[in-house]
């Protein structure tokens, strides 16, 4: 299975990706997540991460693997949670966020 540390291979070989070379586009379906987004060396890029286990949705910014850059997370996808939007580093909360209910 892909981990979200940078396991590439088996996205490399779906027929779900769309490009060649570095900054594939692929779909990536697992019991506990989905992506679809830009992988180089595991998710690297743009790209959408809906989480299953624990529940949240990242859309944003991705660095070896990590939320990095500019993104929205929601957490609780299954209630009316909050959300946070702005930079992260390293999928951590970095400098200005904001926070929505």
């Amino acid at each position: 299975s892909l981990s979200r540390t940078g396991q590439s291979s088996e996205i490399a070989s779906s027929p779900h990706r769309i490009g060649v070379g570095k900054n594939l586009f692929a779909k990536k379906v697992t019991e506990d997540y989905t992506y679809i987004g830009q992988f180089s060396n595991g998710f690297d890029g743009n790209g959408l991460l809906i989480n299953t286990k624990p529940e949240y949705i990242y859309d944003g910014n991705w660095k070896d693997g990590k939320m990095h850059g500019f993104g929205k997370l929601k957490m609780k996808i299954t209630e009316n949670g909050e959300y946070y939007e702005g930079h992260f580093k390293d999928s951590k909360k970095d400098g200005l966020v904001s926070s929505k209910v």
